[in-house]
């Protein structure tokens, strides 16, 4: 790998300020994905601008968010597209391969560069201007070793797009199966046959007894800290019965757990409990404890719990100051959803859920892996780069 000399890197780029046209996809700098369709966002973003507005990027050119450059906001183009004037638009020159370009911007050493040299009061003012940016002095390889090292990261960046559809698309049929329990329209007459409208107030106990005293007086107890959004318990601690009885809600494996305050409950943070000491927990002021009946599956009702139209729904029902508000207990009574009247087929509902979950978790849960291991790699490859500045 050879390293002839340091270069600025608007050597490497010159900014491309032409206008946009119409018939041109709209896209977006996203800090995980690059760039992608501004319709695919989940937070949609509406412009009054027209396409002659926006500005041009074709392929092999890198956008980049100015705000957020230095945190690696910025995408490379496959295709021709329009993007926001307040981006820069990077037209790499001859000496440069757009795809290493895109692994060489995103090393330790180049981001601290972009931060070093945007300007701004504080670090969510700063903005990476294209003079500063090209006034950054560089080292790269060689063309041929700069595409051999894209290539062998394009393989990193390979098998973490197969991990994120994994996550993705499980996602999407999670989304998919609640919606059948929870369409649109609450209250709709339009009922699948062998379902009907269930009101939680029917199917749990919003008053659950208190558990008894174990034998040997050990119980779980439950912070808010040590729910999570997913709907697991880690980080419960051990007390004594009587040091923990008074003044905190009581519960047993199988009841379900329902943060009530803001913003815990947004977040979704609630589980089905189990593994509790002996049995037995007791928890945050801050949660409502559920007990069910029966009636329905008690796994359908914690997806329930946790999905997003109930959070959606409850946040708007909130009741409280600023920093305080609380949803009620008559709000969770009356929330309704379809459910199956088979309790087999509510089983097998749950199941779905629960394996859709697990494919969202392992999905990116790989991805996790692949990205630190493709850091390593990157490392390695860029070694003799960083060595090479230090003896310039």
């Amino acid at each position: 790998m050879v390293y002839e000399g340091t270069v600025r890197l608007g050597d490497l780029f010159e900014s491309r300020r032409e206008r946009g046209r119409p018939g041109l996809p709209l896209l977006s700098v996203t800090m995980n994905d690059g760039l992608v369709d501004r319709d695919d966002l989940d937070r949609k973003q509406e412009t009054s601008l027209a396409p002659d507005e926006h500005l041009l990027v074709k392929p092999g050119d890198i956008a980049y968010n100015m705000m957020r450059m230095w945190q690696g906001a910025f995408g490379l183009a496959s295709r021709e597209g329009l993007v926001s004037p307040a981006y820069v638009v990077l037209k790499p020159r001859a000496q440069i391969d757009p795809a290493f370009a895109a692994h060489f911007l995103r090393t330790p050493r180049l981001l601290y560069l972009l931060w070093a040299y945007s300007h701004g009061i504080t670090d969510d003012r700063l903005r990476l201007y294209y003079d500063d940016f090209a006034s950054i002095k560089v080292s790269v390889p060689d063309l041929g070793s700069q595409r051999d090292i894209a290539r062998k990261l394009g393989a990193w960046d390979g098998s973490m797009f197969v991990a994120t559809r994994l996550a993705e698309n499980a996602r999407l049929l999670r989304r998919a199966l609640l919606q059948r329990l929870l369409p649109l329209h609450a209250g709709s007459t339009d009922v699948p046959e062998g379902w009907t409208w269930i009101r939680l107030g029917d199917v749990v106990s919003t008053n659950p007894k208190r558990p008894a005293k174990p034998a040997d007086g050990r119980v779980s107890f439950v912070p808010m800290e040590a729910v999570s959004v997913d709907g697991h318990l880690s980080g419960c601690l051990v007390r004594d019965y009587d040091e923990v009885r008074e003044g905190h809600p009581g519960f047993a494996d199988g009841d379900l757990l329902v943060a009530k305050i803001t913003p815990c409950f947004e977040n979704g943070k609630g589980a089905l409990v189990s593994g509790l000491t002996n049995g037995i927990g007791f928890g945050s002021t801050e949660f409502f404890v559920l007990r069910p009946s029966g009636g329905v599956d008690s796994r359908l009702l914690g997806h329930v719990l946790r999905s997003e139209r109930f959070r959606r729904r409850g946040s708007t029902e909130m009741e409280g100051s600023a920093g305080q508000k609380r949803i009620s207990i008559d709000f969770i009574r009356s929330f309704r959803f379809l459910c199956p009247t088979s309790l087999t087929k509510q089983r097998e509902l749950a199941d779905l859920i629960h394996q859709a979950d697990c494919l969202i978790s392992e999905g990116e849960a790989l991805r996790a892996i692949l990205k630190s291991e493709k850091q390593a790699v990157a490392q390695r490859l860029f070694a003799a780069r960083e060595q090479f500045e230090h003896t310039q």
